[in-house]
């Protein structure tokens, strides 16, 4: 027995549904269009996403069929938005079924796999994130940016060339106290990595919805919720993408600074472990910022979701 959906003759958008617009830059022979939904975005073709953003409750389909057909080259009847609205934005739950009628059979997700974040905990919003954001984004201007670029390259030459890595790692294994102070520097680089993609965000217009914590294979994990660069440019989002890894080298110019001043080698150790994990992160085949700036250069979100 085919079960027929209701379609209710003046539809509104889905509580927790914004329409994003057209996804700029992107790698698809069809532009492409952003819809949120719950924090998640869903790409659809312009015929889906009009249907969508004439659907305010107060519409009719007679009325949004006429848009259609007005505002864009398609030729819409009521019936054909109806037909559209039962097989695709209800069952997505971007339009709200009729009142009284049974929701339409949701569209199944995908289970987390192991190539994606686990047991996401956010610990930051926006209240702390953007005013932080807002300090740091100045940061991001080429006039700065590519002098502290310029002093990081020549402080790790100096440090892997001249210096050498012998005595800091022989400085943390007989000092009291080094490698939990190692630790907590890496702790506070990472924290401050997260800010560089909410501030590299922030400049390019967008707004980081949090930072967080979780389980990424098998490893803890800081993230970043910068979905809103979907909205932007492409090298928007490649800036966003390596923002991290841009305050990961200013990070390593505070720790070079701080060891000319004192003299402890145990200081540089934490450049070590920093470089090493921006070597791993830049990583092309698991979802590490590498991948992310990679997948944003060839116009395509998210590639191993395709």
């Amino acid at each position: 027995m085919i079960k027929t959906i209701a379609v209710p003759n003046r539809p509104v958008l889905a509580d927790g549904v914004q329409l994003i617009g057209e996804f700029a830059s992107g790698a698809f022979r069809n532009q492409q269009w952003l819809i949120e939904q719950n924090g998640h975005f869903i790409q659809v073709p312009e015929l889906l996403y009009r249907i969508a953003q004439y659907a305010n409750g107060e519409r009719t389909l007679d009325e949004i069929a006429s848009l259609i057909t007005a505002s864009t080259d398609w030729i819409a009847t009521p019936e054909q938005v109806g037909t559209i609205i039962a097989a695709k934005l209800l069952p997505l739950m971007i339009v709200a079924p009729a009142v009284g009628a049974p929701a339409a059979p949701a569209v199944t997700r995908p289970l987390a796999g192991p190539l994606q974040l686990r047991l996401r905990t956010r610990v930051l919003g926006p209240r702390v994130i953007d005013p932080a954001a807002n300090v740091f984004r100045f940061l991001h201007a080429p006039a700065v940016m590519i002098p502290l670029l310029i002093g990081a390259a020549a402080a790790h030459a100096w440090f892997y060339l001249v210096h050498g890595m012998v005595a800091s790692i022989r400085d943390v294994a007989y000092v009291p106290g080094a490698l939990a102070a190692v630790l907590g520097l890496l702790i506070l680089a990472g924290v401050f990595h997260e800010f560089g993609h909410a501030s590299a965000l922030r400049y390019a217009g967008g707004r980081a919805r949090s930072i967080g914590v979780g389980i990424y294979l098998i490893y803890p994990a800081f993230y970043t919720d910068t979905t809103d660069s979907y909205r932007l440019g492409r090298w928007a989002r490649v800036r966003t993408d390596l923002g991290g890894f841009y305050f990961h080298a200013i990070f390593t110019l505070a720790l070079f600074a701080s060891y000319a001043l004192s003299g402890q080698e145990w200081l540089l150790v934490t450049v070590l472990f920093i470089d090493a994990g921006i070597a791993r992160q830049l990583l092309p085949f698991v979802r590490f910022d590498g991948y992310w700036a990679l997948t944003d250069l060839l116009g395509i979100p998210d590639i191993l979701s395709q």
